[in-house]
């Protein structure tokens, strides 16, 4: 709001409360200098046994042993072994059914080195995601149509996209140098990139953080209470599987957040450098994707300028922690208020599913306290789709399920369309659809 950018602005140095009450995380696992207990990343100790394991990492050395093999004595430029990437996978089990990756990237020339391991994993993911949904390819006609004409659905859409820093170690791998590096690097680029949707914005490191000098103690407890109260303050991992990734060494130092009021977000050194994301309060699916992906392009030029720039490689696109997300790193999603589909689950679960979507429901209250019914749809990306296709298999779902939940009659119901999705999959996977959805 105006007036809080207004005090802002009065109180150039943030509260002396800063560093009252913060716990020690230097001695928290997988928090402080050292890796989370567990696999040793340095290759020193052959693969446990995995028959107990649920995450596709498992099934796969499980199929193809040799593949950690050949492998396992091989370095990264930065000194990566393939152990730290699979480490996360090895620690934590998974579930039956929600499924993990169980692999990640510790830095950009891991998608290089351990190729045919990555390779595989990621293959067998997107036929979990293929086995799951169907991807949506709607015409360009279709996809351009009018999201919710009444807007009486449709309550925000998202685009958000994560990129990292070429020639800078990634997060899971980062000495407190390269954070700082990065951190320095990507808020100079969002404070000097002129743009609309940067105007007036503000970088505030957590609370703990002396990396940032006009802020060398973090943001004060009020910024932090506000960016919480908002849903974006970067929260601090308690996952083991993200503790295992390296996602919480030195914590909190050179992470934070930049925001502006307007819509746009940007978390710094997170699980990749940057995680940019714009939402805006309608159903105009098309602009927040141009939006999202003009501030991108602007940071580029500005960091390639100075030598530097996101990392892209013909072989996967833009480079991500997550290998799921690799490609045009680009994730859409919505949130839809569906009174009456929320009333038949399992067939708005169906529909999406047809649709190339993921929903989950959202944990939001009325002013009484009841939970209202708020669904949020993803993507169901793979790799190989381009944002413009994101953007698309997302404004015609939303548009389907805009018309399926305000038609009036059963005329044009969804019900026929279910019955051509289902009977093709197996029992056990169409059951197990209806209730769970890979998880990334």
């Amino acid at each position: 709001p105006p007036a809080m950018q207004e005090q802002r602005q009065q109180r150039p140095f943030e509260d002396d409360d800063v560093e009252e009450m913060l716990p020690d995380w230097s001695m928290m696992a997988g928090k402080g200098d050292a890796e989370y207990p567990g696999f040793p990343s340095d290759a020193s100790q052959p693969l446990p046994d995995l028959s107990t394991h649920f995450n596709v990492l498992a099934k796969v050395l499980m199929e193809q042993p040799e593949l950690y093999e050949r492998l396992k004595d091989l370095r990264s430029k930065y000194g990566t072994t393939v152990a730290q990437c699979v480490k996360p996978g090895i620690d934590h089990k998974g579930h039956k059914i929600i499924r993990t990756l169980g692999l990640m990237a510790a830095d950009e020339s891991c998608y290089t080195i351990f190729q045919p391991l990555f390779r595989a994993v990621m293959d067998q993911w997107h036929d979990i995601i293929l086995q799951d949904v169907a991807l949506s390819k709607p015409s360009e006609a279709e996809a351009r149509l009018p999201v919710d004409p009444e807007g009486k659905v449709v309550m925000s859409v998202q685009v958000l996209c994560s990129r990292n820093l070429r020639g800078v170690r990634m997060p899971p791998s980062a000495e407190k140098e390269d954070r700082s590096d990065a951190e320095r690097l990507l808020v100079n680029a969002l404070m000097s990139v002129q743009d609309d949707l940067l105007q007036g914005g503000d970088y505030h490191p957590l609370r703990g953080s002396h990396s940032y000098a006009p802020k060398p103690r973090g943001m004060s407890l009020e910024t932090e209470q506000e960016l919480k109260v908002a849903g974006h303050l970067l929260q601090e991992p308690q996952s083991g599987l993200h503790l295992s990734g390296g996602l919480g060494r030195h914590w909190p130092q050179a992470r934070g957040v930049f925001t502006n009021g307007k819509g746009l977000v940007a978390w710094i050194n997170q699980a990749d450098h940057l995680r940019l994301a714009y939402q805006r309060e309608d159903a105009a699916v098309w602009q927040a994707l141009e939006s999202t992906l003009r501030v991108e392009q602007g940071l580029n030029n500005y960091l390639k300028a100075r030598g530097y720039q996101f990392s892209f490689t013909d072989a996967v696109g833009y480079v991500t922690f997550c290998p799921a997300n690799v490609g045009s790193a680009v994730q859409a999603s919505a949130r839809l208020l569906l009174p009456r589909l929320a009333m038949e689950e399992a067939k708005l679960k169906a529909m999406c599913r047809q649709l190339g979507l993921y929903p989950s429901r959202r944990r939001e209250l009325s002013d009484t306290g009841e939970r209202k019914p708020v669904w949020e749809v993803t993507v169901a990306k793979h790799m190989e789709m381009s944002p413009e296709d994101i953007a698309a298999a997302l404004a015609y779902g939303c548009r389907k399920l805009v018309d399926e939940e305000l038609r009036e009659s059963d005329e044009g119901a969804f019900t026929e369309v279910a019955t051509t999705v289902a009977e093709p999959m197996a029992a056990e996977a169409a059951a197990q659809a209806l209730t769970e959805f890979p998880r990334d």
